[in-house]
Parts: C-alpha cells; sequence; structure tokens
C-alpha cells in the first residue's frame, strides 16, 4: 500500500522483462531478469496472496486485461492457473471483473483452461474444474481441426510397458491426475468423444489407443461412452 501510495503510476509501468505488477504477483515463480546482457534463472513456485491481488484489482481493474509484452502475450489469468498455489477463491476473483477473460487466448493460441491441465501436476484438480465449470462451451471449440480433448491426449506421455487389470490401481499420481482430467471434461462435454480430429480422424478413443496412452486413462475415456467401441454412427469431423 505505501509504495502505490508513494507511487500509483507503478501499476501501469512495465519491466525490462515485459511484465506488469500483477503479472508479477500470479504467476508461479519469477522469470529471468536482464541485467548487464545475463539472465538470472527462474524462483521457486510461490503462495499467491490474495489480499495483494484483490488490492492490485481494486486499483488498477484493467490489469487483468494487461498482457505480456514479449511473445507469450499472456494476461494474468494465463500465468495464474499455471501457478500450483492457484486456489478456487483466487480463481474467482481474477474472474470477477472481467470474466470473459476465460475465452482469451495467449500469443500461442492457448486458452487459460489450456494452460491449466498442461502446467503442472501439483495445481488443484477443483481450480481446472471451476475453469470447466465457468466455460464449458470451450471443451467444444474446434481449433486447427481439434479439441482441447485432442490437444490434451497429444501431450501426454505413452507407456511402452505391458499393464494389466491390476496396474490401475498402481499408477502413478501424475496418470491418476490425468485421468481425473480427462473425467471431467467428457463430463463437461461428452459429445466431444465422438469428434474425429480432422488430420487423423481418429476419435479421442482411438487416439488414445494409438497413442499407448496409460490404461486408466483410456478406461476413462472408454467408461463415458462404451459403445464407442462397436459403432462408427454418430461420429463428426471436426
Amino acid at each position: 500500500h505505501a509504495l502505490l501510495d508513494f507511487y500509483p503510476q507503478a501499476l501501469a509501468v512495465y519491466d525490462v522483462d515485459g511484465f506488469w505488477p500483477l503479472l508479477y504477483v500470479v504467476m508461479a515463480a519469477s522469470v529471468p531478469l536482464r541485467r548487464h546482457g545475463s539472465s538470472m534463472g527462474h524462483g521457486r513456485p510461490r503462495i499467491v496472496s490474495h489480499h495483494v491481488v484483490e488490492y492490485l484489482i481494486q486499483q488498477e481493474p484493467l490489469a487483468l486485461l494487461q498482457t505480456t509484452r514479449n511473445e507469450r502475450r499472456a494476461i494474468p489469468l494465463h500465468l495464474a492457473v499455471e501457478n500450483p498455489f492457484l486456489t478456487v477463491e483466487l480463481l474467482d476473483l481474477l474472474l470477477q471483473v472481467f470474466p470473459e477473460t476465460i475465452y482469451y487466448q495467449d500469443g500461442g493460441g492457448r486458452l487459460p483452461i489450456e494452460c491449466a491441465i498442461s502446467a503442472s501436476d501439483e495445481l488443484d484438480l477443483s481450480a481446472i474444474r471451476r475453469l470447466i465449470e465457468a466455460a464449458p462451451v470451450l471443451l467444444s471449440f474446434v481449433s486447427d481441426g481439434s479439441l482441447l480433448l485432442h490437444r490434451y491426449l497429444d501431450g501426454l506421455e505413452s507407456t511402452d510397458e505391458e499393464v494389466d487389470i491390476e496396474a490401475i490401481h498402481q499408477s502413478t499420481p501424475s496418470i491418476l491426475r490425468a485421468a481425473n482430467i480427462l473425467e471431467a471434461v467428457v463430463q463437461a462435454c461428452p459429445s466431444a468423444l465422438r469428434i474425429q480430429e480432422s488430420t487423423t480422424l481418429c476419435t479421442p478413443l482411438v487416439q488414445a489407443c494409438d497413442d499407448d496412452i496409460a490404461v486408466p486413462c483410456i478406461y476413462t475415456l472408454l467408461r463415458a461412452w462404451p459403445e464407442q467401441v462397436t459403432t462408427q454412427k454418430h461420429l463428426i469431423f471436426a
């Protein structure tokens, strides 16, 4: 408070790395700082202060729309959902003034929900579910011939190991997390299971099988629509 009382214009000033004050507060770790041509390393993930974020938004609501002045072109929401310490309460705070920011794409064309599900194994699943609840229609948007579900599966690691039913109960936390994310996505948008990716013509289940995705993830897709293994009806091209 004292710093802004002395120099309120600071809220409208970005640093040499192209970051505004609110972006620094919500992001997962400090960005490299350019000093005399060198770069400092990234810091550890940090807890986001709800009080500080709320105060900065009150002082300058438009800060929620400020993008990083670099190729990432990210708004605070993009960076916040990559922070493993993000809470549902803080997420609601970021969406309160400009809820439409959930539809904003960064410089790479990624939506906040895409940043959230691919950023960290530590981000609370409740925050991901809140993002999905805020705009489930995003799950049915086609970008470059694919849905968010296709792109998420494409980013999952394949497994070459032979597994059996017992392996489901011995899955790693990251695999179980991926299965939970898939469950949240298909529950919010069941029709996504019927969409074929435009290039490969694969449905999400076929894509998961072709890519040797972990068995629990495949079972999650299968349980959501068991009939898909025996029918080619009602499939849709992306």
